[in-house]
C-alpha cells in the first residue's frame, strides 16, 4: 500500500462526487468521464447479492438511465471517502444515502436507501478513471415501488 498523495486523493474523490453530480442532474456525458472504457460492477441488493458483471462503460451509464430518468428526483450524498493507492491501483470507499422520489399512484412518494459505495481506480495516462464500482445497501426506507414505477416509466 502506498501512500495517498493530496494530487490523488483530490482526483479520484473528485471522480466519485462527479459522478453523485452527474446522477443528481441526469448529466450522462459528465458520468461518462469518470468511467474507463470497461468496469466490473457489482450491484447487492437487501436480499442477497448479485454476481458482478464486467460492462462496458456505456452499457453501465444506460442502466443508470434506465432506472433513473423518470425519477422527479435523485439525490445522492457521499461521505467519509477512505482513499487507498497501491501502484496504479486505487479505491474509494464512501457511506451513501440515495433519496429517491416520484410522485405515483399509492404510497409515499419516496424512497431512500443507505450503505456503501466503492470505486474502483485505475491510472492510465495519469488520470484516476473509475474501472469497478461496488453497490452495497444496508438499509431502505419508504416506497420501493418508486425504483419499480420509475424504471417502468423510463
Amino acid at each position: 500500500m502506498n501512500p495517498v498523495t493530496f494530487e490523488d486523493y483530490y482526483a479520484m474523490t473528485n471522480s466519485v462526487y462527479r459522478y453523485a453530480f452527474a446522477l443528481d442532474t441526469k448529466d450522462w456525458n459528465l458520468m461518462r468521464s469518470v468511467f474507463a472504457e470497461e468496469l466490473e460492477v457489482a450491484l447487492e441488493s437487501l436480499n442477497g447479492s448479485k454476481a458482478a458483471e464486467r460492462l462496458n462503460a456505456d452499457q453501465f451509464i444506460w442502466s443508470q438511465k434506465a432506472a433513473d430518468s423518470a425519477l422527479e428526483v435523485i439525490h445522492l450524498l457521499l461521505s467519509n471517502p477512505q482513499v487507498r493507492v497501491d501502484e496504479d491501483r486505487g479505491q474509494v470507499t464512501t457511506h451513501f444515502i440515495g433519496h429517491h422520489v416520484l410522485q405515483t399512484p399509492f404510497g409515499e412518494p419516496w424512497y431512500t436507501t443507505g450503505g456503501f459505495m466503492t470505486f474502483g481506480f485505475t491510472s492510465l495516462s495519469g488520470t484516476w478513471l473509475v474501472d469497478s464500482f461496488i453497490y452495497k445497501p444496508l438499509w431502505s426506507k419508504g416506497n420501493g415501488d418508486v425504483m419499480t414505477i420509475g424504471a417502468q416509466r423510463s
